[in-house]
């Protein structure tokens, strides 16, 4: 895959069209295709990630307590909020069919987005969509969320009035 190609792969994942040129171009000079066979483990639980994973194909679902929590397929990512967070995995991330992607070096991945934090932004937002819209299919534990008005949050800093919604 040359560079055109990677390039135009992320410019046409979700929320692509909505990044700068001067964060998608370096990402597409630096990213490297790799494939990993059905069973492959592409990032571990409790370490850094070593890179950012763009999938082009396959699935793979994101294991923790040894239970399958998610199953993400093409086009999406793994590893970019741990990245984004500078900690560990909280999962692994297996491969549930043969996986072939886009691998993007954590550190050069953290060094585009803190030039380009309106890029990291976006991801951010992209991902909260999507959580927003699985919220009925995500872990009990994650599936209770709360919301709050703007006076319940100055409530909960010790202020307002406010209450639950």
């Amino acid at each position: 895959m040359d560079f055109a190609e990677r390039y135009l792969y992320l410019r046409s994942m979700p929320g692509g069209p909505k990044f700068s040129e001067t964060a998608l171009l370096p990402l597409a000079e630096h990213a490297e295709e790799v494939a990993f066979r059905r069973g492959a483990r592409l990032l571990e639980l409790n370490t850094l990630p070593d890179s950012v994973y763009f999938l082009m194909q396959g699935r793979v679902e994101l294991v923790a307590e040894g239970r399958s929590r998610v199953v993400i397929e093409s086009p999406g990512a793994v590893g970019v909020l741990a990245v984004m967070a500078e900690g560990e995995m909280p999962y692994d991330v297996i491969a549930l069919d043969e996986v072939v992607a886009l691998a993007v070096d954590t550190e050069f991945f953290r060094d585009t987005f803190e030039d380009n934090f309106d890029v990291a932004l976006e991801i951010v937002g992209s991902l909260a969509n999507y959580l927003g819209g699985r919220r009925a299919t995500l872990p009990a534990r994650m599936g209770h969320w709360r919301v709050y008005t703007s006076d319940a949050a100055d409530e909960q800093e010790g202020g307002g009035t406010g209450g639950r919604r």
